[in-house]
């Protein structure tokens, strides 16, 4: 059973905010979870699949966690984002158990324009 943390994180230099309407990358740390599995995140948005393992936003292994390939667009979010992940593979695809995870999207990764 994969349980883990997950935390986003700006990519680029620390301290720069994430480029306008993107959504920093998402660093996991999955107990259980073996490097040569093929882990997606799945959710509540286009970007994740709209709940679809076959469409999630795919994870790779750097040698210390998963990460998502590429920072996720999240256009026209509400500033809530549920997902789960999903470890695909041979059968049926495996979720992850227990409740939806819950992420507060960062205005910038919503397209919110800054006045100035």
């Amino acid at each position: 059973r994969a349980r883990g943390r997950c935390s986003p994180l700006a990519r680029g230099r620390p301290g720069l905010p994430p480029p306008p309407r993107a959504m920093p990358r998402l660093f996991v740390e999955l107990e259980g979870a073996k490097p040569q599995a093929r882990l997606v995140v799945v959710g509540s948005h286009q970007a994740l699949g709209w709940w679809d393992p076959g469409r999630g936003a795919p994870l790779e292994w750097t040698g210390r966690a998963w990460e998502t390939v590429e920072p996720l667009i999240l256009p026209d979010v509400s500033g809530q984002l549920d997902f789960k992940f999903v470890r695909l593979g041979d059968g049926a695809p495996r979720w992850e158990e227990g409740r939806n995870r819950v992420i507060q999207v960062p205005a910038a990764a919503r397209g919110a324009s800054h006045g100035g």
